[in-house]
């Protein structure tokens, strides 16, 4: 697959998105691209306050690659002037492999607060 999912717009009905300190999550229904290599982001600068910092994008399928999770590292701030940003190449990382950290992780801290005991 390689292609388009064409403009979505990420909107929350029942909330106020990206609100400064939160993290938003939004599942959208798009046909299938493949693998994520680049995503736009645009910003259409309307609100009181419509600047926002984007620290990252994280793109998970639901229907293939499900073990496959794309990081996009933004760290810029959309606002008047920079309304737009495009981001290629992301951090691929398998859930499993998150998995086994947190085992570890888990594991770490089990130690750690058996040894404080």
């Amino acid at each position: 697959f390689m292609g388009s999912t064409g403009q979505i717009a990420l909107d929350d009905p029942d909330r106020n998105d990206f609100e400064r300190g939160h993290s938003d999550l939004f599942k959208i229904t798009a046909q299938d691209v493949g693998a994520v290599s680049c995503m736009e982001i645009r910003h259409d600068n309307s609100g009181e306050k419509p600047g926002w910092f984007l620290h990252e994008v994280v793109v998970r399928n639901l229907n293939s690659d499900k073990d496959k999770i794309y990081t996009f590292t933004v760290d810029q701030w959309l606002k008047e002037g920079n309304l737009d940003v495009k981001i290629c190449n992301p951090k691929v990382t398998s859930t499993s492999e998150i998995l086994g950290f947190l085992d570890q992780l888990q594991n770490f801290f089990k130690q750690f607060l058996g040894q404080k005991s």
